[in-house]
């Protein structure tokens, strides 16, 4: 069950999205200003997302996302913009404050539903790190080369290689994106294109099932070569697809803030990596942690 807050002074508008998630097992709360939402926040350090209305009252809503993220306990936190202004400067300026998701106002519910279930699965992936492989020691792991081949490889190794790390719940946000890239773009060949149909239809999970299981694709395999010394960690992952256009997707565009997926390898290289290089034709990728 995830936690969803609502900032916008609109309260028809409030109405209107907690009728959405009714039915849901989602919990749903709103405030009008951004005074109510810091005070919500300074009691409530569980939220899984922020819905957040551009003109609000008093404050806007990208000066308090500027906040937002500049608390420790919620720079991972997913946020979806609710907002008329679609122009390209102003995206871009939304993103530059944390906002990976939009929805434009009017919004069809259907959109806003199905993006809201997107970021939350982007932001929690598998089990938080400390229910993940407790007994292991990780803090002893000096390198290695691991293989994975499907989603539940992919978030469990995420989710074991992030102990190693400094900041885990970073590292593992970081390591799932790339893990899953590699399975599905990659081994599995599922295009951006595609995704966005299988996505509208609710049929990725199957069809991933259905690539695992087909003789092209049932050999390849993922791996990721760990690298640790005095300067950091590095993870190298390949995977045995074709690569494709990185260039396309290292960072959030304009253009693509309102599409349902896309976003895992800016949301990577921003927020979790130091450093994030694709090697050509886009089928290795090197992350790199400093320490």
């Amino acid at each position: 069950m995830a936690r969803i807050l609502m900032v916008d002074d609109n309260r028809t508008m409030c109405e209107v999205v907690r009728a959405i998630f009714k039915d849901s097992t989602h919990s749903f709360e709103s405030v009008g200003d951004t005074i109510q939402a810091r005070e919500f926040l300074a009691k409530n350090n569980d939220l899984s997302l922020l819905l957040l209305d551009w003109e609000l009252p008093g404050e806007s809503g990208v000066d308090f996302l500027k906040y937002v993220k500049s608390l420790e306990e919620f720079w991972l936190l997913p946020v979806i913009m609710l907002t008329g202004r679609t122009a390209a400067k102003d995206v871009e300026t939304g993103i530059a404050a944390g906002a990976m998701y939009y929805v434009t106002k009017p919004f069809d519910q259907r959109i806003l539903k199905t993006l809201v279930e997107t970021a939350i699965l982007d932001f929690s992936p598998g089990q938080p790190v400390e229910a993940s492989l407790s007994q292991a020691p990780m803090h002893l792991l000096q390198g290695g080369t691991f293989e994975f081949r499907t989603i539940a490889d992919a978030s469990n190794l995420a989710a074991a290689l992030a102990m190693r790390c400094p900041e885990p719940d970073a590292a593992r946000l970081g390591l799932h994106e790339l893990f899953v890239n590699a399975v599905e773009h990659g081994n599995l060949a599922i295009t951006h294109e595609e995704k966005s149909r299988l996505l509208n239809d609710g049929s990725l999970p199957r069809e991933i099932l259905r690539r695992l299981s087909d003789p092209a694709f049932s050999s390849r395999i993922a791996t990721v070569h760990v690298i640790c010394n005095e300067e950091g960690l590095t993870f190298v992952i390949r995977d045995q697809g074709a690569g494709f256009d990185h260039t396309r997707f290292l960072s959030l565009s304009a253009e693509r803030a309102f599409s349902q997926h896309g976003r895992g390898i800016a949301i990577a290289r921003d927020l979790c990596f130091d450093s994030l290089e694709y090697k050509a034709p886009g089928n290795e990728v090197s992350a790199k942690i400093s320490v």
